[in-house]
């Protein structure tokens, strides 16, 4: 008997009813913008944990992303659309990075976090409903994820881990590009704070 009940917990902890419809408008409101949890950001081969809180100041048009690592100082990014026509990204985490690793190429480390702002722009402003027409992302939706890819193909994100909550619960963005730089960024979301 025992046995029958663990079985059944098993397989209803397994089944995750939630799914995508595969249209992107409705698959983008579910990257929750304004979130709590941890992260770790990997430089070529060296890990940073953090943890993280991130929020979508939609009237004031900007998207702030708060890293907190141990025993340093705080780091953002942050994505800035209050000028009518113009997107500034900004990012204090470079400095740091570029310190301490010295195979580190800065154009390319600067192409990322450039990358990595575009693509928060996007999302931003397909869950605002406003024109992404020069967007140079492709995106794709299945039943249980979304991906966008930047069109040179260096970056991609993924979105996965469908919660209870009905948001996405891990984002994975990677970039690579043929200097052999490579760096990934992670946050897994504990909270979301739609």
């Amino acid at each position: 008997m025992r046995l029958l009940i663990f079985l059944f917990f098993i397989s209803c902890a397994g089944m995750n009813k939630t799914k995508l419809s595969g249209e992107i408008g409705q698959a983008v409101q579910k990257v929750c913008l304004s979130s709590e949890g941890n992260g770790r950001l990997t430089v070529l081969n060296k890990k940073y944990v953090y943890s993280y809180e991130s929020v979508l100041e939609a009237d004031l048009g900007r998207w702030i992303l708060a890293m907190s690592f141990p025993l340093r100082n705080p780091e953002t990014f942050e994505l800035d659309w209050s000028e009518a026509g113009k997107v500034k990204f900004t990012s204090s985490i470079e400095e740091r990075i570029l310190k301490e690793n010295k195979n580190i190429n800065p154009k390319s480390l600067e192409d990322f976090t450039n990358k990595l702002g575009h693509l928060f722009d996007v999302i931003v402003r397909l869950q605002l409903k406003q024109s992404v027409d020069n967007s140079k992302f492709d995106w794709s939706v299945s039943d249980k994820d979304l991906v966008f890819v930047h069109s040179d193909k260096k970056l991609s994100a993924t979105f996965t881990n469908l919660t209870s909550n009905n948001s996405f619960g891990l984002v994975s963005v990677t970039y690579s590009d043929l200097m052999s730089q490579d760096y990934k960024l992670d946050l897994v979301v504990s909270n979301c704070l739609k």
